[in-house]
């Protein structure tokens, strides 16, 4: 099969200065290396630039493909685009795919909707479909796993087979699904999020006081009620972490504070307002003398 019309003219126009041994050499080479489109028989709206792009092509339709090499094993696929060196290479009867990079996309075959733009993104996929990689080697080791996201370089690269996980920054896991990872430990070391997080609060597990600064949760960020006794480990509130006048009788529920619940000395007198106990406040036989400092008391 002729390369291309308008190649053809081009080689000849360039060639008339020449003897025609130059320009039947020059004609022999320009069909052995363009072979854009080589294959198609009633393909229809591709577009091929570059040596070989779109080679195997027999009746896909609406592809586009620049760069050598580009989708050139594609026999059936259609509306997909490739832009770059051996871009969508491998791919055969995928549709929809869209690869933007040198090696985009390289191992696709019949993987459908994935979107890449770098180099060597998704390199490795060969039936994954609805996969999202942005960053040069982004996901460039996941094969068969679909629905991942993965933005940054090499983020999501040690994912191979896994669905549905969401890598920012970060490498992954192989295998693993429904996963969002975001950040890598000992480069990223603080997290600033705006507005309001929402959730029932079951995904939130492994945190401990070190993970979060003083003060940086008041009872501006607490809903009412949203702390329960159920939620609050033994001694996980000492009095160091109440401020001064904090908690206030309007606060306490009948009965929250019994004996067992203070400590030895707990209460003193610098502790209680004047007037804040009275007789209706004390159960019979609270005070007695054990309870109380006699020092400096005359008889």
């Amino acid at each position: 099969m002729e390369p291309p019309t308008a190649a053809i003219d081009l080689a000849l126009a360039d060639a008339k200065r020449k003897p025609a041994v130059t320009r039947e050499k020059r004609l022999i080479r320009l069909r052995s290396e363009v072979q854009a489109l080589l294959s198609n028989t009633s393909g229809a709206n591709n577009i091929a630039i570059g040596t070989a792009a779109l080679f195997s092509n027999t009746t896909g339709f609406s592809n586009t493909a620049s760069g050598r090499d580009s989708l050139k094993s594609n026999t059936t696929g259609y509306i997909n685009t490739a832009t770059g060196r051996d871009s969508l290479r491998s791919n055969t009867t995928g549709s929809s795919n869209t690869a933007t990079g040198s090696s985009a996309l390289y191992s696709t075959t019949t993987g459908t909707d994935n979107t890449g733009s770098g180099r060597d993104v998704l390199t490795g996929n060969s039936t994954g479909s609805s996969n999202t990689a942005i960053g040069a080697r982004a996901l460039s080791f996941n094969s068969m796993g679909n629905g991942n996201i993965a933005l940054g370089f090499s983020a999501g690269d040690t994912l191979t087979t896994g669905n549905n996980n969401i890598d920012i920054g970060n490498k992954g896991v192989a295998a693993e699904s429904g996963k969002i990872r975001i950040g890598t430990t000992g480069t990223h070391t603080d997290t600033f999020l705006a507005g309001v997080i929402h959730g029932d609060g079951t995904g939130l597990t492994g945190l401990t006081g070190a993970s979060f600064s003083a003060g940086s949760i008041t009872n501006v960020q607490l809903a009412n009620n949203a702390v329960q006794a159920g939620n609050i480990a033994t001694d996980a509130v000492q009095s160091a972490n109440i401020a001064s006048g904090a908690v206030g009788t309007s606060d306490l529920a009948d009965g929250a504070v019994t004996n067992p619940k203070l400590a030895s000395n707990a209460v003193q007198s610098a502790n209680i307002a004047n007037g804040a106990v009275g007789t209706t406040e004390l159960a019979a036989g609270a005070v007695t003398t054990s309870k109380l400092n006699l020092t400096g008391m005359s008889a």
